[in-house]
């Protein structure tokens, strides 16, 4: 908590310094937004910080039995990473898995997204996919290049199993990649292993 209230304060002083015109676009942003409360949403909300976050830390230590409430108290617990609130708020979101601390595995944080163990903090498969793919595009500083599949774009994708928006929450993650595609190109599985 007293970490993200730094890091707001020291962007409002960055503003009031320079101007808003001179910091608003840069894409600063904010790593670990786990313990936000209401008043660091609506101040990084008004910035225009980027937050990145890192959906599977809910699904392995949140909940009333989890690490957090262990470490923190449930209270406290209770109001971690809040992926809904912060969307609702219009917070600019995307999402990682901080590997090696959790599997580098984005359909395992998509399910995490869904799965919040706060039933307001979860968020619809599209919305969950979205921050994975076009919101974590823009944190990265790639408008323009990635996160979408339309003329003009990188074409980096991947075709799966099922349709994950269909999924229940909980199958998201069961999801299997059949192939990925990096700039239009093939490159897993390797193309001649189809003929094997």
């Amino acid at each position: 908590d007293a970490a993200i209230g730094q890091a707001v304060s020291t962007w409002e002083k960055v503003v009031a310094e320079y101007g808003e015109a001179a910091v608003a676009g840069l894409g600063h942003r904010i790593e670990h937004f786990e313990c936000a409360g209401d008043d660091h949403i609506a101040r990084a909300r008004r910035l225009g910080l980027n937050i990145s976050v890192q959906p599977a830390f809910d699904a392995f230590w949140g909940g009333p039995e989890g690490l957090y409430a262990a470490r923190i108290g449930a209270q406290r617990a209770s109001a971690m990473n809040r992926f809904g609130t912060m969307l609702r708020a219009g917070l600019s979101l995307g999402a990682g898995s901080d590997s090696t601390v959790t599997p580098l595995d984005p359909l395992l944080q998509v399910q995490a997204l869904c799965t919040h163990h706060v039933e307001a903090e979860r968020l619809s498969a599209r919305q969950a996919l979205r921050m994975h793919t076009l919101g974590s595009r823009g944190l990265g500083g790639q408008d323009g290049a990635a996160g979408t599949i339309e003329p003009g774009r990188w074409a980096d994708l991947i075709a799966v199993d099922r349709d994950p928006e269909a999924c229940e929450g909980e199958d998201i993650g069961a999801t299997q990649v059949l192939g990925t595609w990096i700039k239009g190109v093939r490159v897993w599985p390797e193309r001649d292993a189809e003929t094997r």
